[in-house]
């Protein structure tokens, strides 16, 4: 009687095309700190994802895009951002600027009264 081997074959290799990507979630230690002694109380880990590649750029994700990301359950969703979008955000941001400022100054004229 022959004794049967089973022997393991290795799984085929799967290529990975120019629209998908693999990566591995890894982490970032952060420090915490006592806000009165600012000694160090204890680090975290926390879940990092660091993307990085010519390919980036090849997608629309310039250096300095703004990028959305749509968070679902395992599934996350980047969108850059245009130029007209990041601009409008821009002078959004400067418009709260100002009205922040006229409500300050507001508040203190009528503290004044």
């Amino acid at each position: 009687m022959r004794d049967t081997y089973t022997v393991a074959r290795p799984a085929p290799e799967v290529s990975i095309s120019k629209t998908q990507r693999r990566y591995q979630v890894g982490y970032i230690s952060v420090r915490h700190e006592n806000s009165k002694t600012h000694m160090t109380t204890y680090y975290s880990r926390i879940p990092s994802l660091h993307l990085k590649g010519d390919w980036l750029a090849e997608a629309g994700f310039d250096t300095g895009a703004s990028v959305t990301v749509k968070i679902s359950e395992g599934c996350l969703t980047l969108i850059a951002e245009r130029d007209e979008v990041q601009e409008l955000r821009e002078e959004l941001y400067q418009v709260k600027q100002v009205v922040k400022g006229m409500k300050v100054g507001i508040s203190g004229v009528l503290r004044e009264v």
